[in-house]
């Protein structure tokens, strides 16, 4: 069905979208491919689910860890010139174990991996020594080679560190008021909500021009230290911003120095 959707939209456009842009009628039959996918999976419907698998990576599928996400988005399609190899990019609402937090709730960027077999969509899992996906051609690590487990988007230590904030020091000078801002982004898949942790220090403060970051987003915090009398040579302050739903944390220290 999908491979004679393919020729029939490919005569439709111009040999430059051929290359850039799937045909519509691929897309549509890929996207419904791999919402029934994550559909079935969401609600332990494992066994239907396989009928979505490629023969050869049945028993890869079987053995893996299945994730079920509470809801999904599949935000990005990335195919082959050929349009019959696809990676697809799902946004899971799920759980993760953070120790000592516990499980968690996380919105988590999923990759898998798509082909055209029998005229349709399936899940597979390439081999592991060249995978293809939205990060860019990466090579596996040590292992049998057998290509076992789902391939899956960033670890939970990778998302932790896709909030970031430039520059992550800043120097004042302590008997003068200056008013500072950093560049809070958002480089994961999903949306993040931030949230100023209390400064315990009268003198700083600080304020972010946005709470809620979309993917790829930027905020600026606004830092601001107002000189009280105190001492403030050499010492430092700590600002710290609380990332959701990864309950990550991200850092600027205030450095005082001589004016």
């Amino acid at each position: 069905m999908a491979a004679l959707l393919l020729t029939s939209a490919c005569f439709a456009q111009s040999p430059t979208d051929l290359f850039t842009k799937a045909p519509p009628a691929v897309d549509e039959a890929l996207r419904a491919r791999v919402a029934k996918f994550y559909e079935l999976q969401g609600e332990g419907k494992f066994r239907l689910a396989e009928g979505l698998v490629a023969e050869e990576s049945k028993d890869i599928y079987f053995e893996a860890d299945k994730r079920r996400c509470r809801k999904f988005e599949v935000v990005k399609l990335n195919y082959n010139e050929g349009f019959d190899k696809a990676t697809a990019v799902v946004n899971c609402d799920t759980e993760i174990l953070l120790p000592p937090k516990g499980l968690v709730k996380v919105t988590l960027p999923l990759t898998t991996f798509w082909k055209i077999a029998d005229n349709d969509w399936y899940w597979y899992v390439p081999p592991r020594d060249a995978l293809d996906s939205p990060f860019g051609h990466m090579k596996a690590g040590p292992g049998d080679g057998s290509g076992g487990g789902l391939p899956q988007g960033p670890s939970v230590k990778d998302l932790m560190k896709m909030v970031t904030v430039e520059p992550a020091a800043l120097r004042m000078a302590m008997d003068v008021k200056q008013v500072r801002t950093v560049t809070v982004t958002n480089r994961m898949e999903g949306p993040v909500e931030l949230e100023l942790e209390p400064i315990a220090a009268k003198d700083v403060t600080a304020k972010l021009a946005r709470t809620e970051l979309k993917a790829n987003e930027s905020t600026e915090l606004e830092i601001t230290f107002t000189p009280g009398g105190s001492a403030r040579y050499g010492s430092s302050e700590d600002v710290r911003v609380k990332v959701k739903p990864t309950n990550s944390e991200i850092l600027v220290r205030v450095v005082f120095l001589q004016h």
